[in-house]
């Protein structure tokens, strides 16, 4: 979607502008995205040869900046920033809402009808909350005369200030919720793509010593309020604790992991569960490599195996229901043998003569 200035004021006076002076476009990567999505739009401005011939717009003394005052109310509920321009080998700046914001410029170009002086203003943010975000236009301020800063702009009588508007079309933003289809039960909360990478701090290490894993996320996506890679048990290693450490690039984990059994031989791979926004949106794990460790027996006492007591100390119920049977058929032998003499059923009395 693209706006023309079609009218200007100057000294109060509205003055209908042709041809065209100026241009304004507003272009949205995703229109429909998903809560918690980085998501980014683009505002194209087009200045031509003649607007800047006939002083319509008039540089600062400072080259860097561009003389222009970009209004977008709904910058506001999007807390969006200023993105993709390390690769610039100049900085430029432009006023958007009052405040200093570098943008791309790529000088003067010819088009098919006049030359343009083309500057782009690049934005990205995280979708919240699901529903619809309104983009309620916007409006485009430049000013004849000499201006020796930006602020200057603020600070000029309006009887002096000639003025070309450009309106910028309505649009409109849906934030989806993210399906609970089919959610994994250790999803991160995390909306992007990603990997994981690991690694340790030593992978030769002897029984009873603690080694440091270290987990680097990083990706196209919001990872601050995404929750940490979790560990599965892992049979002879213990954890001892976890730490993060500051990473400009993405988040750093530090795992402190205890050696127990000189029977290990490595630490297996570790998931972290994440959406993938693109397409229709799956739930993906992105997996780090397995690492390989040397392992030398330090004598390091193990537990030994305690009896199978209850909770109490007491035995535990199957050695009672053996005792219990035991006693039962001693005691069932016994009042048989007694039942047997008195019936004649055991070995037979002697015989006394009379």
């Amino acid at each position: 979607m693209a706006a023309r200035a079609i009218h200007a004021q100057v000294a109060g006076r509205v003055e209908r502008l042709d041809p065209v002076l100026a241009q304004l476009a507003l272009k949205i990567e995703r229109p429909t995205c998903f809560a918690g999505e980085r998501c980014r739009l683009r505002l194209d401005l087009a200045l031509s040869r003649r607007a800047v011939d006939e002083n319509w717009i008039l540089p600062y003394q400072r080259s860097g900046d561009v003389p222009v005052e970009l209004r977008l109310p709904w910058l506001e509920q999007l807390s969006a920033q200023p993105t993709g321009h390390k690769q610039l080998a100049q900085s430029l700046q432009m006023i958007v809402n009052g405040q200093l914001w570098p943008v791309q410029h790529s000088g003067l170009a010819m088009d098919s009808t006049a030359e343009w002086l083309r500057v782009q203003l690049a934005l990205e943010w995280t979708a919240g909350r699901p529903g619809t975000l309104e983009l309620k236009g916007g409006s485009l301020r430049t000013f004849e005369g000499e201006h020796s800063a930006p602020t200057d702009l603020f600070q000029r009588p309006p009887s002096l200030a000639r003025e070309l508007w450009l309106e910028l079309p309505e649009a409109t933003i849906t934030v989806l919720e993210l399906p609970r289809a089919g959610r994994p039960v250790d999803f991160s909360g995390a909306v992007g793509q990603f990997e994981l990478r690991a690694r340790v701090d030593r992978a030769q290490i002897a029984t009873g010593q603690t080694l440091e894993l270290h987990l680097r996320l990083q990706g196209a996506g919001d990872l601050q309020s995404a929750l940490a890679p979790r560990l599965d048990p892992m049979p002879g290693l213990a954890l001892q604790g976890m730490l993060e450490q500051p990473w400009k690039e993405g988040r750093h984990f530090v795992f402190q992991l205890q050696v127990l059994d000189a029977r290990v031989r490595r630490i297996a791979p570790v998931a972290f569960c994440y959406f993938d926004p693109t397409g229709l949106g799956t739930y993906r794990y992105a997996k780090s490599d397995a690492i390989a460790l040397e392992v030398t027996d330090q004598g390091l006492a193990r537990p030994a195996t305690a009896p199978n007591h209850g909770p109490t100390g007491a035995p535990s119920p199957l050695r009672s229901s053996t005792a219990i049977i035991a006693g039962a058929l001693a005691a069932l032998l016994l009042l048989g043998l007694l039942l047997g003499k008195r019936r004649g059923w055991g070995p037979k009395a002697r015989s006394r003569k009379p």
